[in-house]
């Protein structure tokens, strides 16, 4: 199976090599890049903390059998994605096969795709056209196969994850500012039922709890874009700013040995086991799912949840 996808996508742009890492491989350790293989448990630590959440913390989704039953598959989803995706990217690191490079691009998307499905699912769920749970399962299902069936731009076109990739993430941010604006009316007809609040000021906390994880996904999803293109000057920028050796470097030069200017240049070149862009942006990647999953507990906590009890 793996031959026939690599015929499939054999045009298709997979990085692999010591060219695209700032951190230089090293053929003495089994991980041959240490710090970029070991961040990829980052995913699974957030898999696992939710998957502990859902399981020992009070959840909003455990007040009710139908909100149970409507969304403990996302969370499911999400955490169990996360965990995979560790494991997909384990693998490219310390491989660097293109079979692994073609799996890590492919499972991006329908991670991306989770979030417009749980939005359909919660906006259908709790409005007067509210839908059958089995329904919101078929379409998460067609949105689901609609976005790894878009991974085959790649093969046809130039930049064609990139563009799918780029239309993955402007959806998923048009569903969360969806939700909001939901959760505005929710708060509206909350308001309007009591004679006792006339003003919009409790609004105030919950928007501010609603916004504050759609930020963080924000700038983490920046902020992985960022430092995964610009690996290379990240990593001399970490060099310069002159940092504690113990945790930036496996080694420092003599002093007085080589010049400032020779030393960091050297250490760039034989970069091995250290922070680098890559590294930053593994942390990046992995807390845009966990700042998804925070907002849409959130929002089934203050819209739906709420709302319900009207």
């Amino acid at each position: 199976m793996s031959e026939r996808l690599l015929e499939i996508f054999a045009t298709a742009d997979i990085p692999s090599g010591q060219g695209h890492y700032a951190e230089r491989f090293d053929a003495s350790h089994p991980l041959l890049m240490p710090f970029n293989a070991y961040v990829n448990l980052a995913y699974t630590a957030v898999g696992v903390v939710w998957l502990l959440r859902l399981r020992f913390q009070p959840n909003p989704i455990h007040s009710n059998r139908a909100i149970h039953n409507a969304y403990l598959l996302y969370y499911l989803a999400f955490a169990w994605a996360a965990i995979g995706y560790s494991f997909i990217q384990f693998q490219r690191i310390t491989t660097q096969d293109r079979f692994w490079g073609l799996l890590d691009q492919w499972v991006t998307l329908p991670i991306f795709a989770l979030v417009p499905a749980w939005t359909f699912a919660i906006h259908r769920n709790f409005t007067q056209t509210a839908a059958k749970p089995a329904i919101h399962v078929a379409t998460a299902a067609f949105l689901l196969a609609a976005s790894a069936l878009s991974y085959f731009a790649e093969a046809f076109f130039p930049r064609g994850f990139e563009i799918s990739l780029g239309i993955h993430i402007v959806l998923a941010a048009y569903c969360a500012q969806t939700l909001v604006r939901d959760a505005y009316a929710a708060f509206c007809r909350q308001r309007s039922s009591s004679a006792k609040d006339k003003s919009n000021a409790n609004f105030k906390p919950i928007a501010f709890a609603l916004l504050l994880p759609v930020f963080g996904a924000l700038v983490s999803c920046l902020g992985f874009v960022f430092l995964k293109i610009y690996d290379f000057e990240v990593t001399a920028h970490l060099d310069s700013l002159q940092l504690d050796a113990s945790i930036f470097h496996t080694g420092h030069p003599e002093e007085g040995s080589i010049s400032a200017a020779e030393g960091a240049a050297d250490s760039l070149l034989t970069n091995q086991g250290r922070i680098t862009g890559h590294f930053l942006s593994k942390i990046c990647d992995a807390m845009q799912i966990h700042f998804m999953l925070l907002f849409f507990t959130r929002v089934v906590a203050h819209v739906h949840v709420k709302d319900r009890k009207d």
